[in-house]
């Protein structure tokens, strides 16, 4: 008989000192055009790609403070899919703060390190960036992330009204035959 395979230990994910939860992962927009154009000095036009990739990780470590930093394959094959020359305008990129295995722990390496991971979007218009925190979310070594919902507060977003949406008027109260009259 086949049996299921055993799904991965999950690490779980502790507090900060100060007491308040700290990031576990989340999505960002990054635009990659004022990360590259707007610089001090001048980037050579057939380095743009390995620039973009110096400007994630930049970002990443701002986002989670840690120096280490796996930029995954899926990652790498989207930013590198259009040549060296020519970075895509805008990324959607999903950071999670991963704590590396009693197996991968070498002495010199930090226990933690930050995953760079490409997410797929056709539109990138209302779009806001999306930080998970918590106590209760844990990354499995496959890197899913699993949370309980239930005990972690979200904090709600406001999600903007499409430009052409039309205010419609309570007609509870009122008679449209008595208008028309």
């Amino acid at each position: 008989h086949d049996q299921p395979e055993e799904e991965p230990q999950h690490q779980t994910y502790h507090d900060t000192k100060d007491g308040r939860a700290m990031v576990t992962s989340g999505e960002f927009t990054i635009h990659m055009h004022t990360r590259l154009y707007r610089t001090q000095r001048q980037i050579r036009f057939p380095e743009k790609t390995k620039e973009a990739m110096k400007a994630v990780k930049k970002f990443a470590k701002q986002q989670f403070g840690l120096d280490d930093i796996k930029v995954d394959e899926s990652f790498n094959d989207f930013l590198w899919s259009r040549g060296k020359k020519h970075v895509p305008l805008r990324i959607r990129i999903r950071l999670q703060k991963v704590r590396r295995s009693p197996g991968q722990m070498t002495k010199g390496k930090p226990e933690w390190y930050t995953r760079v991971s490409y997410v797929h979007t056709d539109k990138f218009s209302y779009l806001q960036n999306d930080v998970t925190r918590g106590y209760n979310h844990s990354i499995s070594s496959v890197g899913r992330i699993v949370s309980d919902e239930s005990l972690t507060p979200r904090i709600p977003t406001k999600k903007k009204a499409p430009r052409n949406s039309t205010k419609t008027i309570p007609t509870d109260d009122l008679d449209i035959k008595d208008m028309l009259a």
